[in-house]
């Protein structure tokens, strides 16, 4: 790959410049390529770094990955990926919920169920993110009922596999591995792509403004912001979330 021959040229040009006594410092020699870029991987996916590389899923590469390599997953991060595929949310979004971010019984005063994203003992909502509600509905919903039916403990992780410091980094390395089964060689195709599904579902649906996937995906630019702008400290009534996110 090109990435690779860089790499190796970058390495022979530093044993042959570098002083003899310093060659062994070689930093191309002690690090891994391979782990460097699966760590890269796991970084955008977390949110920790940007990737513009990235690229969404086609139509029909969402419909075969969902029907083919979903099910192929543990009940957890089945649930994880659906979440972020639903949401176009960061992974440690999803991994950090507690219990009690699932607010998942309706009522006439209240009939949209949704997950509360907000800073928490799993992890904070950086300045990158923003804290909101994200509506639910469809096959993500059922699951999540089914899921925590019975479950008690308001502050206990909603994933007790990946509810800790540790499990963003953990779950995308778990589902980039059927991801990468289907890609192929395109290395555009990663986890960190349901972000930008989700925009690319938007733009095609053109009912749907951009502020709308901008803020429900947890983007803090000028779109998401606009959206508050819009609401002020009264916040986004779920139902205007809720109409959206239907339409995309």
């Amino acid at each position: 790959t090109l990435i690779k021959a860089i790499w190796n040229n970058a390495y022979k040009h530093y044993n042959e410049t570098w002083p003899e006594n310093r060659k062994r410092d070689n930093p191309f020699n002690i690090v891994n390529l391979p782990s460097l870029v699966e760590r890269h991987t796991i970084e955008v996916d977390s949110g920790d770094v940007q990737d513009k590389t990235r690229r969404p899923f086609t139509p029909e590469e969402l419909k075969v990955f969902l029907r083919e390599y979903l099910p192929r997953m543990g009940e957890e991060l089945q649930l994880i990926t659906l979440i972020c595929e639903h949401a176009g949310c960061r992974i440690g979004d999803a991994t950090g919920l507690l219990l009690s971010d699932c607010k998942l019984l309706i009522s006439e005063e209240r009939p949209e169920p949704s997950l509360l994203i907000h800073s928490n003992h799993i992890r904070p909502v950086t300045k990158k993110g923003i804290q909101r509600e994200i509506p639910l509905f469809g096959r993500v919903y059922e699951k999540l009922c089914k899921f925590t039916d019975g479950r008690k403990g308001p502050e206990q992780p909603l994933f007790p596999t990946y509810g800790n410091s540790n499990g963003a980094g953990n779950a995308s390395a778990a589902i980039n591995k059927h991801i990468h089964r289907q890609r192929g060689t395109d290395v555009r195709l990663a986890f960190h792509s349901f972000r930008h599904t989700l925009q690319s579902k938007a733009m095609a649906a053109t009912n749907v403004p951009n502020k709308f996937p901008a803020y429900i995906g947890g983007w803090n630019n000028g779109d998401a912001k606009g959206l508050q702008a819009e609401y002020q400290k009264g916040g986004i009534p779920i139902r205007v979330l809720y109409e959206a996110l239907k339409n995309i």
